[in-house]
């Protein structure tokens, strides 16, 4: 049995991705006490991923396009990667 918990959303069920990749699965979350979202505990690359997201969007929104692409099936790891990818394309001088 996976583990649940109550905290901020990751993968497909980030708000960054949460329109493109919405599904019936249960939500992925790194496990915080500042998190409002019950779901499958995935534990973040970066320790320190749930208190950073609070106060910076940008890498909570590229740490859950990485998260996508680790744990989501095909399709999941091609939309994230396709709209990382335009992000990443949009800031280039």
């Amino acid at each position: 049995m996976r583990s649940r918990s109550s905290s901020l959303p990751t993968a497909h069920a980030a708000p960054v991705l949460h329109d493109a990749l919405a599904g019936s699965i249960d939500p992925y979350v790194w496990p915080s006490a500042s998190g409002n979202v019950v779901g499958v505990a995935l534990e973040p690359l970066v320790s320190t991923a749930a208190r950073r997201a609070v106060r910076s969007p940008a890498p909570y929104d590229a740490l859950a396009f990485v998260d996508a692409m680790r744990i989501g099936n095909a399709r999941d790891r091609e939309v994230a990667r396709g709209i990382l990818i335009g992000r990443l394309h949009a800031v280039q001088p």
